[in-house]
């Protein structure tokens, strides 16, 4: 049976490249197998947000486990605030120095290691998670940055922060998780603007602030 194709807009680099791809799962399977669309569908997913939110959770094990902080790099940035903040060492270098200065064992890494896995359950990466925003929302995204840096008041009179910018998109966009657009970052918050204006006019919904 041919395989039936269908145009698929994929934006990359800033602009879309439109592709023939097979219309369907029944087209996919019929142009690969199903052991490789199950593959690369199992793949993409634990790339696309799974292991983000694995290595936060077991970083945040190993802090707890061993009582011993992320060293700095000894580095420092200054933010959009004007502070001057350290650098850290990255979640790879800081389980390298753990190890390497038995603040852990290798035995007990891999037991904390699958522990933490077991807690993190495994879901199907929606589309608009690994989309390339339009430049409009990341300008949206930089600017939210700058408030939550600046400290600026939100609509219910408290700063806006992190955690109250996601606790409220999560709350008007159910279905989703904010840590599998990208996170708290200039992407992961882009998207999450692209999917909430599906439902709005282009502007900075207040009530996320």
């Amino acid at each position: 049976m041919p395989v039936k194709t269908a145009p698929y807009t994929n934006r990359t680099l800033g602009a879309d490249a439109i592709i023939q791809v097979p219309v369907d799962l029944e087209n996919l399977v019929a142009a690969s197998c199903g052991a490789d669309v199950h593959h690369a569908a199992v793949k993409h997913s634990l790339y696309q947000g799974w292991n983000n939110k694995f290595r936060k959770a077991l970083v945040a094990k190993l802090v707890e486990h061993t009582s011993v902080a992320i060293p700095s790099t000894g580095k420092t940035k200054v933010t959009r605030k004007g502070d001057t903040v350290e650098i850290l060492i990255s979640e790879g270098d800081y389980i390298k120095f753990l190890l390497n200065n038995n603040h852990i064992s290798e035995t007990d890494y891999r037991v904390l290691h699958q522990q933490v896995a077991e807690t993190v359950p495994f879901e199907v990466s929606k589309k608009e998670e690994d989309s390339e925003p339009d430049a409009k929302f990341f300008a949206l995204a930089q600017k939210i940055l700058g408030m939550v840096e600046a400290g600026t008041t939100g609509s219910d009179g408290q700063p806006i922060t992190e955690d109250s910018f996601i606790s409220k998109w999560s709350a008007v966009n159910p279905g989703y998780n904010f840590e599998n657009l990208g996170g708290f970052t200039e992407e992961g918050i882009a998207r999450a603007l692209e999917i909430d204006e599906k439902r709005r006019a282009l502007e900075i919904n207040t009530a996320l602030l």
